[in-house]
Formats: C-alpha cells, structure tokens, sequence
C-alpha cells in the first residue's frame, strides 16, 4: 500500500469544509469511530473526500469482487480504531492513498505503453491485469496429472464473442477475467513466468479453447507485453 505524501495530507486538510460533511447521517451515528468522525470537522472533510475517490476506485474497477474484498479489509481497520481520532486520521490517509493508487493504476496504460506493445498498429485486443499462475489438471499418457499455467487475471471483465459449444453455428457473448496465456517464444515464456504477481498490459489475439490443455473458455495467444509496476 503506498501511504499519502505530507503534501496530499496538507491537502486534504485544506480542503472547504462543509456542515456534516461525513458521508452518512450524523444524526443515526450509533458506532464509536462515527461518532468520532462527526465530532470532528477534519475527520468529517476526509470521509467527504475518501467517499469521492472511492467512488472514482469502484468506477474504475467495475466493482469487482477483488475491488470490494479490497474494501471490505480496509473497512475492517478503521472499525479497529474505535474513538481513536489519530487512528482515524490515519486511516483516513492511507484509504485515500489505496484507491487514488487503484484509480492511477487504471490510468497507467498511456498511448506509450500501447506503442510499446504494438496496440498503436494492432487490432489485438489490449488486456490489462495481474500476471498468475493457475492449478489445473492436464493429461499426459492418458492419466490426469496436476499441472500450473500462466493466465492474466484481468481488472474488469473482457467480453468476447464465442462459439456455444451446444450450437456451433451460434455464437454468445462471455465475459471473463481469466485467460491462460499461450506465449510460442521461450525467452518470453520465462520473463512472464518471473513476474507472476505483478501488474501488466498485454497485447492478446483472443482465441477459443479448443482442447483438454485448454483451461480456460477464451485464451491469450501474446503479441507484446509490458510490466506496469
């Protein structure tokens, strides 16, 4: 988590402050770390503004399931602080710092890292997430054997269109966020299986999985790749 700066604390405490500024209604505060927040004008002004950023955070993360397992724990912390004002305070700053760094990271695929990529002459599909490694179970010699594969793990759901494997002449719309990577050159393989966990865009050509070592619906055939931090 990367804490706030003592420029954007500065900031946040010049911010105009307005009457019961606490994004919920002071008069049904029933929990000690509420009622702290409402006795407090500064802690008031920083749950106005937590609210507007975490709003610019849920936005950009389509709310998903990470996104509000994310927010979930971190709720959890100021819960922690009871009536504590510098505990809140602090909270405060380092809940501003979680999602302002969740909405900048969305933010992070510039015109650059598209050119570096090759999405600025591509019709391949730009897909941006987390680098993993997934359990499966392949088949080798006709037995089942436990195996891992390299998959992006997206930030919002990618929709593609995809053969209904109960009508193939009918195609459907599936969204997903696991895609399995099929990487044909060896030095590429290697570096992406290095920086599993962190963040990435790559350059996919979206494809249907069509056999038993396919292991997800939709897979990754990777034409370029860049690591964003």
């Amino acid at each position: 988590m990367k804490l706030i700066t003592p420029l954007a604390a500065t900031l946040l405490a010049l911010l105009p402050l307005g009457p019961h500024a606490a994004s919920f209604d002071c008069a049904k505060a029933r929990l000690p770390e509420e009622k702290a927040i409402c006795a407090s004008p500064e802690l008031s002004r920083m749950d106005d503004q937590l609210g507007h950023v975490y709003r610019k955070a849920r936005e950009v993360t389509g709310n998903s399931a990470a996104f509000r397992k994310t927010v979930d724990d971190n709720w959890l912390k100021r819960r922690g602080c009871g009536g504590n004002t510098a505990c809140i305070r602090n909270w405060y700053s380092n809940s501003f710092a979680l999602y302002q760094g969740i909405v900048d990271d969305a933010s992070a695929v510039t015109p650059l890292v598209l050119k570096k990529i090759g999405l600025d002459r591509s019709m391949d599909t730009l897909v941006v997430g987390t680098i993993r490694l997934r359990d499966a179970t392949d088949i080798a010699m006709g037995r089942e054997v436990p195996t891992k594969f390299p998959a992006i793990v997206t930030d919002k759901p990618v929709t593609v269109w995809m053969q209904a494997f109960s009508e193939r002449d009918k195609w459907v719309l599936k969204s997903d966020r696991v895609f399995q990577l099929h990487i044909s050159e060896r030095a590429d393989y290697d570096t992406i299986r290095r920086n599993v966990g962190r963040k990435a865009a790559l350059r996919c050509s979206l494809w249907q999985g069509q056999n038993a070592h396919h292991f997800t619906d939709c897979l990754c055939t990777v034409k370029g790749y860049t690591f964003l931090h």
